[in-house]
C-alpha cells in the first residue's frame, strides 16, 4: 500500500517496535502500513465518525490485519488508555484541535514515550502545548505536497526550553537543521504577503489597513525566521 508524502514522513518517524495509536485515522491506511512493514507488531485506529472508521475496518480486512490492527470510535485521545500505546499520532486537523485534544487527555498523552504530530494550521499552538506537557521535539521536517506545506514534528519526554516567538511559530528543530522545505515555504509566503500588502496600499479603507497591519506582522515573522535562519551561517 502507498502512502502519501505526509504519511510516508510520519511513518518514518516511528521507532521499530513500537505500538501506535493513530487518531482520526481517517482510511486507515498509516497503521496498515506499519504493521504490514514490520514497524509495528500492532496499533490502533482512532477516529471521531463511523464512515471513516468503516471504510478503515474494509482496508483492514483486506490486508488481512483483523488481529493486530484494532480499531476505536473515539473523540481524539477518550478511548485510549494510557498502557495501551507507547507512541501516538495525531495528524490531519488543525493545530488547535490537536491542541485541544492534548490538553483534554494529558494523562494519557504523557503516558506514552513518543508523539508524531502534523497540525494542518497553527502549529505553534502545538510546540507551546509540547513545552508546556514537559515533551520537547527532537524531529521535525518540513515538506511540500500537491502545493501546500506541511510539518511533521516528533516529542519525547526530556528538558523542556522555552521558546522565542519565532521558534514556536516555525520549529527550532526546523530552524537550527536549516530545513530546506522551510526555506522555500518562508521565501514563497514573503513574496506572497508583499505582493498583497502592495495592493492593500493602494486601498483607502478601514478593512484594508486592518489587513495590512496583519500582513505586516507576518512579513515581521517571516523576516525574523530568516534572520534565524542566517545568523546560523
Amino acid at each position: 500500500m502507498d502512502l502519501s508524502l505526509r504519511l510516508e514522513k510520519i511513518a518514518s518517524f516511528v521507532e521499530v517496535g513500537s505500538v501506535v495509536a493513530d487518531i482520526g485515522t481517517d482510511h486507515g491506511y498509516l497503521p496498515i502500513c506499519l504493521v504490514q512493514r514490520g514497524i509495528s507488531p500492532k496499533a490502533y485506529a482512532f477516529d471521531l465518525r463511523r464512515g471513516p472508521l468503516e471504510r478503515a475496518r474494509d482496508h483492514i480486512a483486506q490486508a488481512g490485519l483483523q488481529d493486530r490492527v484494532m480499531l476505536r470510535l473515539s473523540d481524539g485521545l477518550s478511548g485510549l488508555k494510557p498502557d495501551e500505546a507507547d507512541t501516538v499520532v495525531i495528524a490531519g486537523m488543525g493545530g488547535a484541535l490537536i491542541d485541544r485534544i492534548l490538553e483534554r487527555s494529558q494523562e494519557t498523552a504523557q503516558a506514552a514515550r513518543m508523539l508524531i504530530l502534523s497540525p494542518q494550521s497553527e502549529p505553534w499552538k502545538v510546540r507551546e502545548r509540547l513545552d508546556a506537557m514537559g515533551f520537547y521535539i527532537d524531529l521535525e521536517h518540513y515538506l511540500e505536497e500537491d502545493g501546500k506545506y506541511y510539518v511533521v514534528m516528533r516529542a519525547v519526554h526530556g528538558a523542556v526550553c522555552t521558546g522565542t516567538p519565532t521558534e514556536y511559530k516555525y520549529g527550532r528543530y526546523a530552524l537550527k537543521h536549516r530545513d530546506p522545505v522551510l526555506l522555500s515555504q518562508l521565501l514563497k509566503e514573503q513574496e506572497k504577503y508583499r505582493g498583497l500588502l502592495m495592493q492593500l496600499l493602494k486601498t483607502d479603507s478601514l478593512s484594508a489597513r486592518e489587513r495590512q497591519v496583519a500582513v505586516e506582522k507576518e512579513l515581521a515573522d517571516i523576516k525574523d525566521a530568516l534572520d534565524y535562519w542566517r545568523e546560523l551561517e
